[in-house]
């Protein structure tokens, strides 16, 4: 995280600001996935469902919407 914030790019869109690398990976354990979901208010099952979707390279976006993903 400190690399992305030390030497990412910055872009701006209606959003808000992203900081980004290109060809990079960051590896998670278990442990910081934990802390994540237990921090954050997230929707579990959308969030495993669009999870899933993203890993088997889905690209159509009425695939996420039947999902209950918008």
């Amino acid at each position: 995280m400190a690399k992305i914030l030390k030497t990412g790019r910055r872009q701006t869109n209606k959003k808000g600001d992203i900081i980004y690398l290109l060809n990079e990976r960051l590896s998670l354990t278990p442990g910081d996935l934990l802390e994540i979901f237990e921090g954050h208010s997230v929707a579990r099952k959308k969030l495993k469902a669009e999870l899933s979707l993203y890993m088997a390279g889905e690209c159509d976006i009425e695939r996420y919407r039947e999902a209950g993903i918008t």
